[in-house]
């Protein structure tokens, strides 16, 4: 079945990214979209890293070219200035490691720091899908956890990590007949990446979603594209023709994947 086409319209929206990339990768159009129609985007990004760090880099921040956990932060929030300008987003930084320098987060730190930047949101994206990095899982167990039952929160399809689940990363044939699938929006391309309920967000939603395809214009798909080639020290850990993999992969959806309580604020926060 073809997930409904609607479109995000809300004043007030906050899309909560793990890393100095997410909201981008994942969301960058819908952002780009919103923004042009005259709605408040933050992308908040929980572990921003410290600027003033003493650490020695971790092993992601070293493989992309970095010396230090300071130099990792302060260089990769430049690059979010650059792709939250493009997307007309607000950049938000909250100065938190990530599992890889912390691998037990203090929940009540973090969201001491959160909870405020929430406030006032009339839409709160969170991960949602496939929730195969520990710190997106855990982040969004936090908000599930932490949000009344009637927020307005909504879960994201979050790249390129559903990209590689659904079609893997390499060129094999398998995997070619699966990007024929999904790139000629066919049923069996869209059961490769349509979400169950026995994944881990419906086990942390408890509650049926529906997941729906926020759609885009021209504009914002290319906005997103741009955004996304701002994080330059990501890419080549992020791996090849990764704009044209998740463009494939929201060409098969009919746009960014959004996961949406079937009764809730969120819901009412889109529309045909």
């Amino acid at each position: 079945m073809r997930p409904r086409r609607m479109f995000v319209r809300a004043p007030r929206i906050v899309v909560v990214s793990p890393h100095l990339d997410d909201a981008a990768l994942s969301m960058g159009a819908t952002i780009s979209r919103a923004a042009r129609a005259g709605a408040h985007v933050t992308a908040l990004t929980v572990f921003a890293g410290d600027p003033d760090s003493v650490a020695d880099a971790g092993p992601w921040d070293r493989a992309c070219g970095f010396g230090s956990a300071r130099d990792a932060a302060r260089v990769r929030r430049e690059e979010d200035v650059r792709a939250c300008a493009i997307l007309g987003a607000t950049p938000a930084w909250l100065a938190f490691a990530d599992v890889e320098y912390e691998p037990e987060h203090d929940a009540d730190a973090i969201w001491a720091a959160l909870a405020p930047c929430l406030a006032g949101a009339q839409l709160v994206l969170t991960p949602g899908f496939p929730l195969h990095h520990p710190d997106h899982e855990w982040l969004t167990r936090l908000l599930v956890a932490r949000l009344p039952a009637d927020a307005p929160l909504a879960f994201y399809v979050e790249q390129p990590y559903a990209n590689t689940a659904a079609i893997g990363r390499g060129y094999d044939r398998a995997s070619l007949g699966k990007v024929a699938r999904i790139g000629v929006r066919s049923a069996a391309g869209r059961r490769l990446q349509a979400p169950q309920p026995s994944d881990t967000i419906g086990q942390i939603a408890a509650t049926p979603l529906e997941w729906i395809a926020a759609g885009a214009d021209a504009e914002a798909r290319d906005a997103k594209r741009r955004a996304i080639l701002a994080y330059g020290s990501q890419l080549d850990g992020l791996g090849g023709r990764l704009t044209e993999r998740i463009r494939l992969y929201e060409w098969g959806w009919g746009g960014e994947g959004v996961g949406l309580k079937q009764a809730g604020a969120a819901a009412d926060t889109v529309e045909t």
